[in-house]
């Protein structure tokens, strides 16, 4: 279980980054990231969940 809580916490860390990234590029006048730099943190956070999710299935 600790590895689950683990790759959990990775996954959203991730995506608070990812939202930290999209939210500094709406602010900002200028596009300062490009879109594949600001998709690059939720496709990971998309394929870590589905792994944790897996696991934590296998666990029950």
């Amino acid at each position: 279980m600790k590895r689950v809580k683990l790759l959990f916490l990775i996954s959203f860390i991730i995506y608070f980054i990812g939202q930290l990234l999209w939210t500094i590029n709406i602010v900002a006048n200028k596009q300062i990231f490009k879109e594949w730099m600001l998709n690059i943190p939720f496709f990971l956070f998309s394929i870590l969940i589905i792994i944790t999710g897996l696991k934590w299935y296998k666990q029950k």
